[in-house]
């Protein structure tokens, strides 16, 4: 009996230990943008990533440049890039995103922070793939449609099941990174 009860312990833990979401600190400066945006936008990013098994941890970074992933909002882009380019990544660097406030503002028609949010949702995945890549639909998709915009905002658009697996692969990467670095420095004299 005794044998039995352990044995169910024992896998209510496994269980548990696999239905754990990866966890990704995100550091956001949104001092460009209001408030309810923001919140909307990191909802939308959150309930996307929530879906591939990761959870979004949301810091307010300021000046600081704490986190896995920084992003920061500009009022304006700059003026040589191409008209479209609603955000950029540095998925070879690794860590930063710039989302381009004027840009997001002028290319929609639907609610401003579900557009946003798909946007930050967008490019946190370049980071954490560590490619500049794109996708035929879904999140990384280069750019999305009047059509696809409008829906965003009653359902968030989601990851291929490529994309889901490149993600999972690089925050595995990640984590795998920051313990053998905890371990070496733990290691040290």
């Amino acid at each position: 009996m005794k044998s039995i009860i352990l044995a169910m312990v024992l896998m209510a833990a496994n269980s548990d230990a696999k239905d754990e979401m990866a966890k990704v600190a995100v550091c956001l400066n949104y001092e460009s943008v209001e408030f309810n945006e923001a919140q909307r936008a990191r909802l939308v990013a959150s309930q996307i990533y929530a879906q591939i098994g990761v959870k979004l941890e949301w810091l307010f970074c300021g000046s600081k440049r704490d986190g896995d992933v920084v992003i920061w909002f500009r009022h304006k882009a700059p003026n040589d890039l191409a008209p479209e380019v609603l955000a950029w990544a540095l998925p070879y660097e690794g860590k930063t995103i710039e989302v381009f406030h004027d840009r997001v503002r002028q290319s929609t028609h639907s609610y401003l922070g579900d557009l946003m949010g798909h946007v930050l949702a967008h490019e946190i995945a370049h980071v954490l793939q560590g490619i500049a890549r794109h996708s035929q639909s879904g999140v990384l998709k280069p750019s999305w449609s009047a059509k696809e915009r409008l829906a965003m905002s009653f359902r968030p658009l989601q990851f291929t099941q490529h994309d889901a697996e490149l993600i999972r692969q690089g925050v595995g990467a990640r984590a795998g990174k920051r313990a053998s670095t905890l371990a070496a420095s733990n290691s040290r004299p």
